[in-house]
């Protein structure tokens, strides 16, 4: 038994992987980890709709089987259908998983505004990638275009450094010494 977050959980080790489980060692899924590495697990514990975690567990067994896949990444992974668990369950208690559309997703991203920019994409980056993959392997049928090129927040652009005058002359002073 461990404690994840403030919940106890009854964590048992097989030495293979059982999609019912909740918590999924990183050996159980062939990955290899740092023997240092403290985050070892993949929890879905979070994740509260049966049908969507189904899913989940199914895409993050693929994605690690894919060979190129850290488990950091497969962590990230997570966080991100957490998020977008917690955001079904606050905003569409009833829904299910063929009631996810792009209404759907614009509500999600406007859910998700506190977030910046590079985590909301990353965030949009997963969760495309997840509709792809469940879609190919055809283990539901989403409709195209959930996720468009337009839902990214647009990468800020950055002021150029001012350099001070006097600098910029002691620069070009000793530009040939460089």
């Amino acid at each position: 038994m461990f404690t994840f977050g403030s919940q106890p959980y009854n964590y048992v080790h097989h030495n293979f992987l059982d999609i019912s489980d909740d918590v999924w060692d990183a050996d159980q899924l062939g990955l290899r980890v740092n023997q240092h590495q403290k985050r070892r697990k993949l929890v879905f514990l979070y994740i509260q709709q049966d049908w969507l975690k189904i899913l989940v567990k199914k895409f993050i067994m693929f994605e690690a089987k894919s060979g190129s896949k850290q488990l950091q990444t497969l962590h990230h992974y997570i966080s991100t259908f957490n998020s977008f668990s917690r955001f079904i369950h606050e905003d569409y208690p009833q829904i299910n998983l063929a009631d996810i559309n792009r209404e759907l997703i614009i509500n999600y991203l406007s859910y998700s505004y506190k977030i910046g920019p590079s985590q909301k994409r990353m965030r949009l980056g997963i969760l495309k990638l997840f509709f792809e993959i469940v879609t190919i392997n055809q283990w539901f049928n989403f409709p195209g275009h959930l996720i468009r090129a337009e839902d990214y927040p647009k990468q800020p652009k950055r002021l150029p450094r001012y350099i001070p005058e006097d600098v910029m002359q002691q620069l070009n002073q000793h530009l040939n010494a460089l």
